[in-house]
């Protein structure tokens, strides 16, 4: 058997034990969970993103994978848009002395680097109804917020119905496919610095381009055979709504018919009705008449 001392010793060194691996548990959960919010704190931050990756990595990752990080001009590391481009120049009292607000929220903020697409913005219908490049754009990733149909449909709930537009609805075109037509557009009109013809959609949401079309359209432009087969579509669809049209017309001539018949049948209606009433009446009358003289009587 172990002396008092001996057995204290061993207790305290297990107690120690004990503590130094509940601190390095400690120590290291801790680490787990600052590990989101400092994604970047141990690695060099992002040209472009210094110092706002340290603290804000989702909005940095979404940059990053956006063309506004894609290096542009002839000097190396030099980006189309970076956080300072937007939110102005860095605070070091943030976020203590307060929120970096948006220099701007409307579109006026994309004019200085997109000339082009702005000027076509600004002349649309959008832009009358006051819609926003943020209001289709997400802000870091330059996504579209929503797909194609849900975009367009969540402002335009009603859908044209005219024969142009009902037949693309029955192919599933979206709106996107004709009213943003892409158009080259010289380098520097579309990205400072950049000086390479681009292709970029038309903005203007009206100008549907002829070569947009020839996407689905080229064979039955271009094989005489299917111009044909489009002209006898054509023909035949145009000999069905003409039945319809005739059916229609036979069904509105009866009806007027109908309506004249009524008319001229209403007031002899109302007159023999009226006879009858008074013959009914007058007999009625006389049976009063007899029926009280007999109970006089």
């Amino acid at each position: 058997m172990l002396p008092l001392s001996t057995q204290r010793i061993s207790t305290q060194r297990q107690r120690w034990g004990l503590l130094s691996i509940a601190l390095l548990f400690s120590i290291a959960a801790l680490l787990l969970l600052s590990n989101g919010t400092t994604a970047y704190a141990d690695e060099e931050n992002p040209t472009g993103a210094d110092p706002c990756a340290s603290c804000h990595s989702a909005e940095t990752d979404a940059w990053l994978n956006s063309a506004h990080a894609v290096e542009m001009g002839d000097t190396a590391g030099t980006t189309g848009a970076t956080c300072a481009a937007c939110h102005g120049e860095y605070s070091k009292g943030h976020p203590e002395d307060g929120a970096m607000e948006l220099l701007t929220v409307d579109s006026a903020i994309c004019q200085e680097c997109h000339e082009a697409t702005y000027d076509q913005w600004e002349h649309s219908i959008h832009a009358s109804q006051n819609v926003q490049c943020i209001g289709c754009h997400q802000v870091h990733s330059q996504d579209l917020r929503l797909t194609d149909d849900q975009l367009c449909s969540a402002c335009h709930t009603e859908s044209l119905s005219d024969s142009f537009h009902s037949a693309h609805w029955y192919v599933d075109a979206a709106c996107t496919d004709c009213h943003m037509s892409p158009t080259t557009i010289s380098g520097e009109m579309v990205m400072v610095g950049n000086q390479a013809n681009i292709t970029a959609p038309i903005h203007d949401f009206t100008t549907v381009s002829s070569a947009k079309c020839l996407d689905c359209h080229r064979e039955s432009v271009t094989n005489p055979a299917e111009r044909l087969d489009v002209q006898q579509l054509a023909l035949t669809q145009l000999h069905d709504e003409q039945q319809r049209a005739n059916e229609l017309d036979a069904r509105l001539a009866s009806a007027q018919q109908t309506t004249k018949s009524l008319q001229v049948l209403t007031p002899l209606n109302l007159g023999f009705g009226i006879g009858i009433g008074g013959i009914l009446g007058i007999i009625f009358m006389l049976f009063v008449a007899r029926y009280g003289r007999k109970g006089g009587e």
